[in-house]
Parts: structure tokens; C-alpha cells; sequence
């Protein structure tokens, strides 16, 4: 299920319901995003995705692929550039969180499933920044931005 959510600039985008209240806030803070899933690793869990066949067409064979369950235990956002990744770290990094929090936040013990995966895109000279997060840190994540509006 998606809704709409307006940037400060009056651009409507459709984001996926549970992701709409935190990239609402970040669009207000002027936290550029592109592209976010509630239920999606952006490909970056590294585990299989199953090929599911579906039919045979003249010889050729059609694929389906398919995410694991596991996939839906991430979501994941696209910043539009690297200084916007940076500002949403600072909204929500604290420096009073225990040791473990603050490592996943910042990518480190990146084998852990709790840890949070950085990663930088370029696409037409454009460096844009994706995050890939655990479901459960969303809620925490959401409030924190909150408390900056």
C-alpha cells in the first residue's frame, strides 16, 4: 500500500505507507530522498533471490524472480546526494546510544543482520547514497527525525 507525500517544493511522490511519516519529516527538514521500500533490501542482503519458472515460449525459458521473506525484515532509502545522508545521520544519531547502536548506525559489524548498510551510486556524474536498515529500527528512526520539526 503506498500514499502521497508532498516535498516542500509541492512534488507529489508515492511512498510505501510504513516509510510515508519518516520521509514526509525528511522532505520537511530538506532531506532529499529518490526512492524508498518498506519491504526491500535494494538487493544489497546478498542473498539468493529464487528464479521461479514460469513458462517455456518458443524455446526460450521466462523467469520470475522472487525475494525472500528475509527481505522483508529491511527497508531501504535512496538519498538524493551524499551531504543529504549525512544530514539524516545527524538527525538521528545520538551520541549517548549504547556502543551497538550507535556501530549499526555507521555501518560497522556489517556480518550482524542489525547493522546498517551505506552504499554509493553514481549515475550520470551524480553521486547518490542508499541505506539499507533493519524493519525495526524504523520506528526509533521516525521519532527522532519528529523531534527536529
Amino acid at each position: 500500500m503506498q500514499s502521497i507525500v508532498r516535498t516542500p517544493t509541492g512534488r507529489r511522490m508515492l511512498v510505501d505507507r510504513n516509510m510515508a511519516l519518516l520521509i514526509s519529516c525528511l522532505q520537511a527538514l530538506r532531506v532529499n530522498t529518490i526512492a524508498s521500500c518498506e519491504a526491500g533490501c535494494g538487493g544489497h542482503c546478498k542473498r539468493q533471490h529464487p528464479l521461479i519458472l514460469k513458462k517455456r515460449l518458443k524455446d526460450v525459458w521466462h523467469f520470475k524472480y522472487r525475494r525472500p521473506t528475509k527481505c522483508k525484515e529491511s527497508v531501504w532509502i535512496a538519498f538524493k546526494s551524499v551531504n543529504d545522508a549525512k544530514r539524516f545521520l545527524k538527525l538521528v544519531h545520538k551520541s549517548s546510544d549504547p556502543d551497538d547502536l550507535q556501530g549499526h548506525m555507521q555501518g560497522h559489524n556489517h556480518k550482524d543482520r542489525h547493522s546498517w548498510i551505506w552504499s554509493i551510486h553514481i549515475e550520470d556524474i551524480e553521486f547518490t547514497c542508499h541505506l539499507v536498515m533493519p524493519r525495526h529500527h524504523l520506528k526509533l528512526i521516525t521519532s527522532r527525525v519528529m523531534a527536529h520539526l
